[in-house]
């Protein structure tokens, strides 16, 4: 949630989101997180952790890699 907090005032001022479209993306974030979580629990538990933290850790690493020359998106 505090990715989400951070980056809310931000959000909305790009896209000029309302009071009640702000709302659903605090929705949809948790549900996200609360439908990934006991999944990748699940399969942490049988891959191992340390490699789960390690794929984590290359996906994480790679999305950033894709989207850092993307130009920034401004009015």
């Amino acid at each position: 949630m505090t990715v989400l907090n951070v980056t809310l005032p931000h959000l909305t001022e790009q896209l000029g989101a309302s009071t009640s479209e702000k709302l659903w993306m605090v929705n949809a974030y948790s549900l996200l997180m609360a439908g990934f979580l006991p999944g990748f629990g699940a399969l942490s538990d049988r891959i191992g952790h340390r490699k789960m933290l390690c794929g984590g850790l290359l996906a994480t690493s790679f999305g950033l890699t894709c989207t850092n020359p993307l130009p920034k998106l401004r009015p």
